[in-house]
């Protein structure tokens, strides 16, 4: 009966995952997934990759990689009879606490972005027949080192960050991300 059930329920969660336009916690969930195939044996997903961990990915020495991502089309938004593309902002703020590695507690944690680099996917396709979530050669990813933020900014635009960082395809990432790690 269970293993029936547990079947039964894998059916309907995947095609969740399988359609061109995604919904922000799938295609969030998506991404990370697909950036954890590219940095493979470098960096770590804390916990179950899309956890309630602080960061998404660790590396060598503890350093620390939160991904934030968006998508210019929407699932709903192609719904519309004259589909609207988003313009993204991505959440930056400082925290003052995070959940432990299990989740659960709140910690007092030491003020400010937990992560030391923070990784921006952007899905920019705007014509609903071309855009698919699922091609990693349509994404553009941005490598920024928390540093380089804006410190006292909460969210962040696409264009700020294009002054940050270079823009990187899915192949280039792994080399990307490794790079200012080692800078740091």
């Amino acid at each position: 009966m269970a293993d029936t059930l547990h079947r039964r329920i894998m059916e309907r969660l995947i095609p969740n995952y399988d359609r061109r336009l995604m919904n922000n916690v799938d295609r969030g969930r998506y991404v990370e997934a697909m950036i954890a195939l590219a940095l493979e044996d470098s960096w770590r997903p804390t916990g179950e990759i899309w956890d309630w961990a602080p960061w998404d990915f660790e590396g060598e020495g503890g350093i620390r990689v939160e991904v934030k991502q968006s998508a210019a089309l929407q699932p709903w938004s192609v719904n519309l009879d004259a589909p609207k593309p988003s313009w993204p902002r991505f959440d930056i703020a400082h925290r003052e606490r995070t959940y432990t590695k299990g989740g659960g507690r709140w910690p007092v944690y030491i003020p400010g972005r937990p992560s030391d680099i923070y990784l921006f996917a952007w899905h920019p396709e705007t014509n609903p027949s071309i855009a698919d979530h699922r091609r990693s050669e349509q994404w553009r990813f941005y490598v920024v080192p928390k540093e380089m933020l804006p410190e006292r900014q909460q969210t962040i635009g696409l264009n700020p960050i294009r002054g940050l960082s270079e823009e990187y395809v899915y192949e280039q990432l792994a080399d990307a991300v490794n790079a200012i790690a080692r800078a740091l």
